[in-house]
């Protein structure tokens, strides 16, 4: 029997994933004020960044549910770090304290070249805005761009060719 895969029975991308990624933009602008910055809840509203931003992807079927990462398309990378940092966030503290999250710290220092840079906040993941949070959307907008043409390419070449003479 054969199986399906989970990515043939997930819904097509939403083109409308554009507007809701420039809203969750201008929502953390308006929100996250110079008197939030190195503070403990500018560091809250940072994670709040992160967890809205992979809902948006969720929610517009760019990746999660069914739909896998494709880690060959551009900004896969800042997506997956994305997605872990949210899983972190919504099912654990969201410290640096288990291997599992130490592992994550390593993957979010590498993808976004953060060398030793030290989080202001012990034991918390680090969350700026100019080294983490702008290049995480940057990579974002780029993925869903790459989703959106690679599902548009794919459904015009499953359009069989029309062949053969019609009956007159």
């Amino acid at each position: 029997m054969c199986q399906k895969s989970r990515e043939a029975s997930s819904p097509p991308a939403d083109p409308e994933v554009f507007a809701a990624l420039e809203h969750l933009v201008r929502l953390y602008n308006e929100v996250h004020t110079a008197s939030l910055s190195n503070s403990p809840e500018g560091h809250w509203v940072n994670e709040a960044f992160v967890m809205r931003l992979w809902a948006v992807l969720d929610a517009h079927h760019i990746a999660g549910g069914s739909k896998r990462i494709s880690m060959t398309l551009p900004g896969a990378k800042e997506v997956d770090v994305c997605r872990r940092l949210r899983n972190s966030f919504g099912h654990s503290t969201g410290t640096i304290h288990s291997s599992a999250s130490k592992c994550l710290d390593r993957l979010l220092r590498s993808v976004f070249a953060l060398a030793d840079q030290e989080s202001i906040f012990d034991g918390r993941f680090i969350l700026s805005k100019e080294t983490v949070l702008e290049p995480m959307r940057k990579g974002a907008h780029e993925y869903c761009v790459a989703v959106l043409e690679k599902e548009e390419a794919s459904q015009t070449s499953n359009v069989p060719p029309l062949t053969g003479d019609y009956p007159s």
